[in-house]
Protein backbone atom coordinates (compact mmCIF):
# COMPACT_ATOMS: atom_id res chain seq x y z
CA UNK A 1 0.00 0.00 0.00
CA UNK A 2 1.02 3.63 -0.13
CA UNK A 3 1.30 6.33 2.57
CA UNK A 4 -1.70 8.48 3.30
CA UNK A 5 -1.22 12.08 2.13
CA UNK A 6 -3.69 14.95 2.27
CA UNK A 7 -6.78 12.81 2.74
CA UNK A 8 -5.78 10.13 0.20
CA UNK A 9 -6.60 6.60 1.23
CA UNK A 10 -3.99 3.95 1.81
CA UNK A 11 -1.81 2.53 4.55
CA UNK A 12 -0.71 4.95 7.26
CA UNK A 13 0.73 4.76 10.73
CA UNK A 14 -1.17 5.88 13.79
CA UNK A 15 0.18 6.51 17.31
CA UNK A 16 -1.86 4.72 19.94
CA UNK A 17 -0.52 5.09 23.50
CA UNK A 18 3.06 4.95 22.27
CA UNK A 19 2.42 1.96 19.95
CA UNK A 20 2.67 2.47 16.21
CA UNK A 21 -0.05 0.60 14.33
CA UNK A 22 -0.65 0.50 10.57
CA UNK A 23 -4.15 1.09 9.28
CA UNK A 24 -5.62 0.64 5.83
CA UNK A 25 -8.03 3.42 4.85
CA UNK A 26 -10.69 2.76 2.20
CA UNK A 27 -10.42 5.28 -0.68
CA UNK A 28 -14.20 5.19 -1.18
CA UNK A 29 -15.66 5.63 2.31
CA UNK A 30 -12.49 6.39 4.38
CA UNK A 31 -13.21 3.59 6.87
CA UNK A 32 -10.05 2.32 8.56
CA UNK A 33 -9.14 -1.39 8.47
CA UNK A 34 -6.36 -3.72 9.58
CA UNK A 35 -3.69 -4.08 6.83
CA UNK A 36 -4.22 -7.21 4.76
CA UNK A 37 -7.99 -6.82 4.66
CA UNK A 38 -9.17 -7.80 1.16
CA UNK A 39 -12.36 -5.72 0.97
CA UNK A 40 -13.76 -2.75 2.85
CA UNK A 41 -16.22 -4.00 5.44
CA UNK A 42 -18.36 -0.87 5.02
CA UNK A 43 -18.65 -0.39 1.24
CA UNK A 44 -17.09 -3.57 -0.23
CA UNK A 45 -14.26 -1.79 -2.10
CA UNK A 46 -11.62 -4.26 -3.35
CA UNK A 47 -8.27 -3.05 -1.96
CA UNK A 48 -6.44 -4.97 -4.71
CA UNK A 49 -7.81 -2.36 -7.15
CA UNK A 50 -5.93 0.55 -5.53
CA UNK A 51 -3.78 2.17 -8.21
CA UNK A 52 -5.28 0.17 -11.08
CA UNK A 53 -7.43 1.62 -13.84
CA UNK A 54 -10.95 0.26 -13.80
CA UNK A 55 -11.92 -1.00 -17.27
CA UNK A 56 -15.51 -0.33 -18.18
CA UNK A 57 -17.44 -2.51 -20.57
CA UNK A 58 -17.96 -0.43 -23.71
CA UNK A 59 -19.21 -2.96 -26.23
CA UNK A 60 -22.59 -1.79 -27.35
CA UNK A 61 -22.37 1.53 -25.50
CA UNK A 62 -20.50 3.63 -28.07
CA UNK A 63 -20.99 1.50 -31.12
CA UNK A 64 -24.58 0.46 -30.56
CA UNK A 65 -25.79 -3.11 -30.82
CA UNK A 66 -24.10 -5.24 -33.45
CA UNK A 67 -26.26 -5.88 -36.48
CA UNK A 68 -25.91 -8.28 -39.38
CA UNK A 69 -26.07 -7.13 -42.99
CA UNK A 70 -29.71 -6.95 -43.97
CA UNK A 71 -29.91 -6.54 -47.72
CA UNK A 72 -28.48 -7.58 -51.04
CA UNK A 73 -24.78 -7.41 -51.72
CA UNK A 74 -24.58 -7.23 -55.50
CA UNK A 75 -25.30 -3.93 -57.25
CA UNK A 76 -25.48 -4.20 -61.06
CA UNK A 77 -24.50 -1.07 -63.05
CA UNK A 78 -28.07 0.26 -63.21
CA UNK A 79 -28.25 0.35 -59.39
CA UNK A 80 -27.45 3.66 -57.68
CA UNK A 81 -26.45 4.14 -54.06
CA UNK A 82 -28.63 6.46 -51.98
CA UNK A 83 -28.35 7.85 -48.45
CA UNK A 84 -31.42 8.23 -46.27
CA UNK A 85 -30.67 10.90 -43.66
CA UNK A 86 -33.30 12.31 -41.29
CA UNK A 87 -36.15 11.48 -43.69
CA UNK A 88 -34.37 12.85 -46.78
CA UNK A 89 -32.98 10.80 -49.66
CA UNK A 90 -29.70 11.77 -51.29
CA UNK A 91 -28.88 9.79 -54.47
CA UNK A 92 -25.11 9.64 -54.90
CA UNK A 93 -23.47 10.35 -58.27
CA UNK A 94 -22.43 7.25 -60.22
CA UNK A 95 -18.64 7.24 -60.10
CA UNK A 96 -16.00 4.57 -59.49
CA UNK A 97 -15.09 6.28 -56.19
CA UNK A 98 -16.68 9.06 -54.13
CA UNK A 99 -15.32 10.98 -51.16
CA UNK A 100 -18.04 11.78 -48.61
CA UNK A 101 -17.63 14.50 -46.00
CA UNK A 102 -18.31 18.18 -45.48
CA UNK A 103 -17.09 21.34 -47.17
CA UNK A 104 -14.79 23.68 -45.32
CA UNK A 105 -14.38 27.17 -46.84
CA UNK A 106 -11.08 27.45 -48.67
CA UNK A 107 -10.46 23.68 -48.89
CA UNK A 108 -11.03 21.28 -51.75
CA UNK A 109 -14.35 19.73 -50.85
CA UNK A 110 -15.54 16.14 -51.01
CA UNK A 111 -17.47 14.71 -53.95
CA UNK A 112 -20.57 14.49 -51.72
CA UNK A 113 -21.02 17.32 -49.19
CA UNK A 114 -23.19 16.46 -46.18
CA UNK A 115 -23.17 20.06 -44.95
CA UNK A 116 -26.91 20.50 -45.49
CA UNK A 117 -27.42 17.75 -42.87
CA UNK A 118 -25.49 19.78 -40.25
CA UNK A 119 -22.47 17.49 -40.71
CA UNK A 120 -20.02 19.79 -38.89
CA UNK A 121 -22.10 19.72 -35.70
CA UNK A 122 -22.43 15.94 -35.96
CA UNK A 123 -18.63 15.59 -36.07
CA UNK A 124 -18.28 14.55 -39.72
CA UNK A 125 -14.76 15.10 -41.07
CA UNK A 126 -14.11 17.05 -44.27
CA UNK A 127 -12.88 13.88 -46.01
CA UNK A 128 -14.63 11.25 -43.88
CA UNK A 129 -15.14 8.14 -46.03
CA UNK A 130 -14.63 6.84 -49.57
CA UNK A 131 -17.24 4.70 -51.28
CA UNK A 132 -16.01 2.80 -54.30
CA UNK A 133 -17.66 0.44 -56.75
CA UNK A 134 -15.90 -2.58 -58.16
CA UNK A 135 -17.33 -5.68 -59.88
CA UNK A 136 -20.93 -4.85 -58.88
CA UNK A 137 -19.97 -4.38 -55.22
CA UNK A 138 -19.84 -1.22 -53.12
CA UNK A 139 -16.97 -0.80 -50.67
CA UNK A 140 -16.62 1.71 -47.82
CA UNK A 141 -13.34 2.97 -46.37
CA UNK A 142 -12.91 5.34 -43.41
CA UNK A 143 -10.26 7.87 -44.42
CA UNK A 144 -8.86 8.34 -40.91
CA UNK A 145 -11.77 10.51 -39.77
CA UNK A 146 -11.44 12.28 -36.42
CA UNK A 147 -14.56 10.75 -34.85
CA UNK A 148 -14.77 7.40 -36.58
CA UNK A 149 -17.18 5.53 -38.81
CA UNK A 150 -19.54 2.75 -37.75
CA UNK A 151 -21.11 0.17 -40.06
CA UNK A 152 -24.11 -1.67 -38.59
CA UNK A 153 -22.92 -0.75 -35.10
CA UNK A 154 -19.30 -1.83 -35.56
CA UNK A 155 -16.51 0.74 -35.50
CA UNK A 156 -14.45 0.52 -38.67
CA UNK A 157 -10.68 0.37 -38.78
CA UNK A 158 -9.42 3.35 -40.78
CA UNK A 159 -8.10 2.70 -44.31
CA UNK A 160 -9.67 -0.80 -44.60
CA UNK A 161 -12.26 -1.68 -47.23
CA UNK A 162 -15.67 -2.94 -46.04
CA UNK A 163 -18.46 -4.39 -48.20
CA UNK A 164 -21.78 -2.55 -48.23
CA UNK A 165 -25.23 -4.13 -48.35
CA UNK A 166 -28.60 -2.64 -49.17
CA UNK A 167 -30.12 -1.45 -45.88
CA UNK A 168 -26.83 -1.07 -43.97
CA UNK A 169 -26.72 1.56 -41.25
CA UNK A 170 -23.72 3.85 -41.54
CA UNK A 171 -22.75 6.28 -38.81
CA UNK A 172 -20.29 9.04 -39.69
CA UNK A 173 -19.34 10.16 -36.19
CA UNK A 174 -22.86 10.95 -34.89
CA UNK A 175 -24.63 11.36 -38.25
CA UNK A 176 -26.74 8.27 -39.01
CA UNK A 177 -27.23 7.27 -42.65
CA UNK A 178 -29.28 4.38 -44.04
CA UNK A 179 -27.83 2.95 -47.29
CA UNK A 180 -30.22 2.01 -50.08
CA UNK A 181 -29.64 0.50 -53.49
CA UNK A 182 -31.94 2.33 -55.93
CA UNK A 183 -32.95 1.37 -59.50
Amino acid sequence: MYPQKNGQAGESSMENNGNTNLVLTCPMCLTEHVPGTANCLSCGFDFAMVGKTIKFRTSGILAGARKRPVGGLSAPPQIKLAFEIAGNTLVLPQMDALIIGRTNPGDAGPDVDLGKFDAANFGVSRLHVRISRSHNLFHLCDLGSANGTFLNGLKLTPHQENLLHDGDELRLSRLTVKLRFKK
